[in-house]
Parts: structure tokens; C-alpha cells; sequence
């Protein structure tokens, strides 16, 4: 009997075979994949754990990504029904529903991932409120939806093709039914803060309705200006002047009220903020595809280059307007005339040039009389732009001047020489040529660039298209290996989570060496925060996930910690700061944010206790200073001459920038020359005052204090009345919009207190 191993043995190149290819799919090929179709990692230490919980409830990291994914897939669907329903001349007749806004009548796929988090605790509380959905109102929500246009089975059909089988009915009524209770809720929450506008079923949230004085007062933000003079006083003078040490009671009061305060570049030098951000260590390889680029350019055939230069000269491309040098500067005669066989010489006149009658077919053109062109008058319909003629199609760049030769209108080769049966285009009625937008005549005449002229352009676009090829192999050849020890490195985690003895750690991949050979540089940003991440070559760069997802900005990734974002978790991204750029990175370390105990951070507190009180010196000075103007001028108040070389008088300026009025998610301060950026309060101390009037303010970041009288105020207010009397209160909506967005925060505050809400 033969050996049981005689058939291996007998194949055993075939089986060998098979077992890399099945090595190369599990290891290499399958986590590309699902970097590139944007999967997630779901069976990894850490998806258990529970990262909110509150009364009565919790959330896991997995359920979160889960639900996640949910929200994405029902907007998916409800997008498509909704074109579906407009298509066959219905409306969606659900509230909040408003296709230019991309609303669908449920949470938006590009909220962040935290919003799950804010609809649990609002369940909660209608859950506390005696609210409830059941699956029959997930019915009437999509019966008024598809406004009687679609049926059930065809709703099936949608749901399954736009989600791919991965959403069923029962997953989005669960959906739905927290979607529409959330929603309620905050309806609820709202009332008195806004009103609804109820039309054929779909409800629109309005701003809240006010009183015209409140309407009055917002309106004077946009639409009265003040001009005033400013004199500086710079808090950093008074730090010399601040005695003593702060109190054992000063130093918790402001470790207490800054503990929770992440510092940053942007916190003012007074604010209490002691928490640290996280930070993270990048390890990366880049590669300049301009030099691929640049390397491929000698490599493309020119045979390769001839065909594409032919092929293209057939669409009509390359095709741009004949240009002759401008009058009065010198000129060769091979630009300044055309011989031809039948025609004299078309010379360029020592005086404007005319214009040309429109050439015959296989007539040459002649030129015409001077006097002629003085009485004649172009018609409107020989005026194209140079953007819309229809030719060329292709990219148009400015031929070079002066012409030496006019090449015939489609024939490629630069040497033809014109004959009887290819007449000549004519030469331009004006003498440069045209800038984008301006118009030129139907007629003007047009060449065909020479492939001389073109075929560094070719070349370097067939390059292009072989150095990203190149580029994709060589990160191909990355990403693998890395792919390879980030999967190593899960089992290890895996193993250790199960405590198992065996458990041992995979030798660190040295991107160096990896890629090196393949022409990759060697990078690694050190401990950075989302800020000073943003200094580093690889911190401006973007992930393209996938073609379906917007890019996503690589410093996303140093605030999250899950998907692509986990350590050593590979990532391709793109870099346009300094040149076409490609990485491949991961991250190798991470510190979540920490507030230092009182104690090892008491030199940063006493600090911001200096700087609070040199800012009350500061301030004291400024209203000395104000106190002593009076009557009189701001100028006249100061004592020196040196003094008073450091008033400001900036131009006129209104509260809000009117150029966001008519914005209605965005309101902006308007920028005041020759002073720091400033914020509301500065704003409403200085149209507080009257004409003449004196004040204190500082600018936002608290570096100075500013004494200010207001030396004008503009328009007088009779004529503001009349303009707010016909006025259709442009920004007046928004600032109530925001006044009540404001006013809904603290209630939503409240609400996670009642409910016990934590997160990890």
C-alpha cells in the first residue's frame, strides 16, 4: 500500500503553490481590500467596552460603529427613494425634509459619530416622558415619504440595492423609531425657542418669533457703523508690577476651573485650561511623484507621442488663435506677412489693424481697405467668447509670438506648405491675443500647434499617467508588509486580552529599510497634537479612503483611536502643501488627554494667576484714562506727547460684517482695522456708548485693554428707521436662530447631569 503522503510528495509544487496564494489573499490582498472598501476591523481587543453609559443604559464601541453604519445606510436609501418619489411627481411630505440641504427627515450620514451618543439620551428622556414610536409610525412616516407614488415592493427593491442587503425593514424601523422619538424631543425642547411652518405635511423649523425692539437692535449690528479712536494699554507692562504669590485657596479655585479645559495655541493667556491634549507618534514613508514624473518622461516612446498628437489633432485639438505681434514693435518678415500664390502679401499696416470679412470657402482672403473697416459694424452675433467657440475642445495655451509660418487649419505636420486646395486660415483681426472671456470674432483665424510645440506637453501627460502606476506598485509593495504585522499584532493583542502564555509580540517592521529600495523617504513626526501635527509634511496631507467618501483630513486621526485610526493600522494619504506627495504611515503611539495633579503643575497656575492680575492692572489703567476724558478729546486726556503717538483711528465699522447677512448658518465680527482681533464683548461695549462717549474694552485674546470714545456714529437714526421699516431684516433671523441654539445648550447640559451620562 502506498504511502498516505505519496500524492503530496507527487504534487507537491501545486500544493506549495496553492498555500502562498492562500497566504498572499489572507495576509496581503484581503486587508487591502477592506482599507480600500472602507471596512471596518469589528472583531479587535476593545470592542466591548462600554464607552458611554447613563440611567438605564450604555453603549459599546461596536454598537456605536454599528449604528453608525445604520444612520449612513437608511440616509443612503431615503436619498434614493426620495429621487425615486420626485421623479414620478411626488414630494416627500415628512418634516424637515429639504433636498437642497441634503435633510431627509432623520440625522444627516455626515454627522460625526457622536451625535449616536446625544440620541440615546434623548430616548432616555422620552422614555422618562412617556414618549414612544412603535413600528406603525415608522409605516406613516414612510407612507407620507413616498406621497403615494411607490409601492412597498419597490421600497424593498431600494432598500436592498442601496444598502446592499445590509439594511432590512426590521434594522430601520429600529432605526427610525429612535430617530423620529429623538426628534420629538427636541421639538419639544425648542418650543417657545422657535416656531414650526407647517405645509402640506412637512414641517420647517423657523427662528423664533421676537419682538420688534430685539429685531430693531439686531438690525443696528449690521447696518450702523462707529468710528472711534483707540488708545492701546498693553497688559505685559503691568506683569513687572504684580506682587506676592497666589493663595493655596487662589491656586484650587483655578486648578478646579481649568482641570477640564484642554490648553491649546488658540486659549487666551488668562483662561484656567490644564488639560492636555492627547498626542500621538506617526511613523511614515512619502514618495515625490513629480520626480516619478520627471524620471517617466524619457521612457515614453516617440512613436507613443506622434499617435497621441495625431489622434487629438483629429478631435481639433491644439487649435488656438493666430497671433501677430502687437503694432509698433518690430517684427520679422515671416510674421508681418503670408504669401500665397493668388494673393499680394498681407502686411500689418502702421495703424490699427482692421477687421477681416469672413474667409470663403477655398478662396484665400484679402485684406481690406482701412477706410472700409471705419464704417463698418461688427453684428452682435459674430461675438464669441474664446471659451465657447467650439474649437479647440482641448486644453488652450497662448501660441508663441511672433508666428513664423501659418501651418494649414488640420494638417499636423509643422513643415506643410500651403497649396490652392488647403486655403489659408486668415490672420487675426486683433493684435494680441485674447485674454479668457474676451470676446473675439466668429471669424477669427485659428492654426493647429505644431508637434514640436506640443509634444513636451504629451509626454509629461503620459508620463503622469505611468508614474502613478509606478507609485501604486511601489506603496502596493508598502502596505503589504505592513498590513502583515498590523494583523500580527492584533492576534498578539488578542492573545494577551485571553492572558495566554504563549502570547509573544512580532518583530517591529523597519519602514526605513522597507522602503528605502523602493525610492520612499523616511519620516516620523515625534509626540504631535492635532495642532502640531499640522507643521509636519505628513500633517496636511488627506486619506482617500474610498471614491464614495469625502477625504478626510490626515489630522483627524491623531483625536480618534478605532478603525484607521488604530495603532499601526496602515494608511495611504495624499500631500499638495510642497508638491505631489504620497504616504504611508501608522501610528505607533498614543497618549490620551490628562490633567496633571495640582501640585506638579503649580508653576502653569500661578502663571495664570499673574497674567489675570497684570490684565486687572491693565484694565484699572484704561478707566483711569477714560474717567479723565470727560467732555473733552480722547487725545487731550493724555498726558504726554509720547502717549499720544499710539492712538488708533481706524475706519468706520459695524458690528457684524454685512457681507454674511444673508448667510444663514454663519454670522462674522466685523474685522477693525489697525486694532487686535476683537470679540462680542468689545463689540457691545462700544455700541453701548453715544456719540463722544468713552469705554473700556479689550480684544479677544485679553493682550490689551483699550480706551475707546466713539468719534461718530453712522447713519443718522432717522434714516436707519426708515431702512428698517422696508428692510426684509437680512442677519436679524440668524442672530435669533443662534440666540436660541445658545439658550438650547445648557437644557441639554442639564439633561446629561439628570441622566448620570459618562463617557470613557
Amino acid at each position: 500500500m502506498s504511502s498516505p503522503f505519496a500524492t503530496f510528495r507527487k504534487n507537491q509544487k501545486i500544493w506549495m503553490a496553492m498555500a502562498v496564494f492562500i497566504a498572499v489573499v489572507a495576509f496581503v490582498i484581503s486587508p487591502m481590500i477592506e482599507y480600500f472598501s472602507g471596512g471596518s476591523r469589528s472583531n479587535r481587543p476593545g470592542d466591548n467596552r462600554i464607552i458611554a453609559s447613563w440611567a438605564g443604559g450604555s453603549i459599546r464601541q461596536g454598537e456605536l460603529e454599528r449604528e453608525y453604519s445604520q444612520i449612513q445606510y437608511a440616509n443612503a436609501f431615503l436619498r434614493k427613494l426620495a429621487m425615486e418619489v420626485q421623479a414620478k411627481g411626488g414630494t416627500p411630505n415628512v418634516p424637515e425634509f429639504n433636498p437642497n440641504l441634503s435633510v431627509l427627515g432623520i440625522t444627516s450620514d455626515r454627522s460625526s459619530p457622536e451625535f449616536i451618543l446625544e440620541r440615546k439620551l434623548l430616548v432616555a428622556e422620552a422614555n422618562r416622558m412617556g414618549i414612544h414610536f412603535d413600528d406603525s409610525s415608522v409605516t406613516t412616516f414612510l407612507k407620507r415619504f413616498v406621497d403615494g407614488k411607490v409601492d412597498g415592493e419597490k421600497i424593498n427593491q431600494i432598500l436592498k440595492s442601496t444598502t446592499d442587503g445590509k439594511m432590512n425593514l426590521f434594522d430601520f424601523n429600529r432605526l427610525m423609531r429612535e430617530e423620529l422619538t429623538k426628534n420629538e424631543v427636541l421639538r419639544l425642547a425648542h418650543s417657545g425657542l422657535q416656531f414650526e411652518n407647517r405645509q402640506q405635511s412637512r414641517t420647517t423649523n423657523r427662528p423664533p418669533l421676537t419682538t420688534p425692539s430685539k429685531n430693531w437692535q439686531d438690525f443696528l449690528k449690521f447696518n450702523r457703523a462707529a468710528k472711534i479712536q483707540a488708545f492701546p494699554v498693553f497688559v505685559n507692562d503691568f506683569e513687572s508690577q504684580v506682587k506676592g504669590k497666589p493663595t493655596e485657596r487662589e491656586i484650587q479655585d483655578l486648578y478646579q476651573e481649568g482641570k477640564e479645559t484642554t490648553r491649546s495655541r488658540r486659549t487666551i493667556a488668562t483662561q484656567p485650561a490644564f488639560k492636555r491634549p492627547k498626542t500621538v507618534s506617526f511613523e511614515y514613508l512619502s514618495i515625490d511623484v513629480e520626480k516619478i514624473v520627471n524620471e517617466q518622461i524619457p521612457l515614453v516612446p516617440q512613436e507613443t507621442l506622434l499617435a497621441e498628437y495625431e489622434r487629438r489633432v483629429k478631435e481639433k485639438q491644439f487649435r488656438v488663435p493666430i497671433v501677430q505681434e502687437a503694432v509698433g514693435t518690430p517684427t520679422t518678415p515671416e510674421a508681418t506677412s503670408i504669401p500665397t500664390e493668388n494673393a499680394e502679401p498681407l502686411a500689418i499696416e502702421p495703424t490699427t489693424p482692421p477687421a477681416l470679412p469672413d474667409p470663403k470657402e477655398d478662396e484665400p482672403v484679402k485684406p481690406t481697405d482701412p477706410k472700409d473697416n471705419a464704417s463698418r459694424k461688427r453684428p452682435e452675433s459674430a461675438i464669441k467668447l474664446v471659451a465657447f467657440q467650439e474649437e479647440p475642445k482641448a486644453s488652450q495655451e497662448p501660441a508663441p509670438s511672433p508666428v513664423p509660418s501659418i501651418e494649414l487649419s488640420d494638417a499636423p505636420p509643422a513643415d506643410a506648405k500651403p497649396t490652392q486646395d488647403a486655403p489659408l486660415e486668415t490672420a487675426p483681426s486683433t493684435p494680441a491675443f485674447p485674454q479668457t472671456g474676451e470676446a473675439v470674432a466668429d471669424s477669427t483665424p485659428m492654426r493647429t500647434k505644431s508637434f514640436d510645440e506640443v509634444k513636451d506637453q504629451i509626454a509629461r501627460e503620459q508620463a503622469f499617467g505611468l508614474a502613478n502606476k509606478v507609485v501604486e506598485d511601489r506603496i502596493a509593495q508598502i502596505y503589504g508588509p505592513m498590513s502583515i504585522y498590523q494583523s500580527a499584532q492584533r492576534g498578539y493583542l488578542d492573545a494577551v486580552a485571553l492572558k495566554a502564555k504563549d502570547a509573544k509580540a512580532p518583530d517591529k517592521l523597519d519602514l526605513a529599510k522597507l522602503g528605502a529600495p523602493l525610492g520612499f523617504e523616511y519620516g516620523s513626526t515625534g509626540m504631535v497634537d492635532i495642532e502640531s501635527i499640522q507643521g509636519t509634511p505628513i500633517g496636511s496631507s488627506f486619506i482617500m479612503s474610498n471614491q464614495s467618501q469625502q477625504p478626510l483630513a490626515f489630522a483627524a486621526l491623531v483625536g480618534a483611536s478605532d478603525g484607521i485610526a488604530m495603532p499601526f493600522y496602515p494608511n495611504i494619504s495624499m500631500g499638495f502643501t510642497g508638491g505631489n506627495r504620497r504616504f504611508v504611515s501608522w501610528k505607533t503611539e498614543e497618549i490620551e488627554p490628562i490633567t496633571p495633579a495640582a501640585d506638579s503643575i503649580r508653576d502653569q497656575i500661578e502663571d495664570v494667576w499673574k497674567k489675570q492680575q497684570a490684565f486687572k492692572l491693565a484694565e484699572a489703567r484704561a478707566r483711569e484714562i477714560a474717567s479723565k476724558v470727560g467732555t473733552s478729546t480722547l487725545k487731550d486726556s493724555l498726558s504726554t506727547e509720547e502717549e499720544k503717538k499710539f492712538i488708533l483711528e481706524p475706519a468706520p465699522f459695524t458690528w457684524f460684517n454685512p457681507m454674511f447677512a444673508r448667510m444663514e448658518s454663519r454670522l462674522q465680527l466685523s474685522n477693525i482695522e489697525l486694532l487686535q482681533p476683537v470679540d462680542d464683548s468689545f463689540m457691545e461695549a462700544v455700541f453701548a456708548c453715544r456719540l463722544n462717549d468713552t469705554t473700556v474694552a479689550s480684544d479677544a485674546s485679553k493682550t490689551m485693554c483699550y480706551v475707546v470714545q466713539v468719534s461718530e456714529l453712522t447713519p443718522d437714526i432717522t434714516s436707519l428707521f426708515e431702512r428698517f421699516g422696508g428692510a426684509n431684516l437680512e442677519g436679524v433671523s440668524t442672530i435669533s436662530r443662534m440666540d436660541s441654539e445658545r439658550t438650547i445648550a445648557p437644557w441639554f447640559q442639564n439633561l446629561q447631569k439628570q441622566l448620570g451620562f459618562q463617557a470613557n
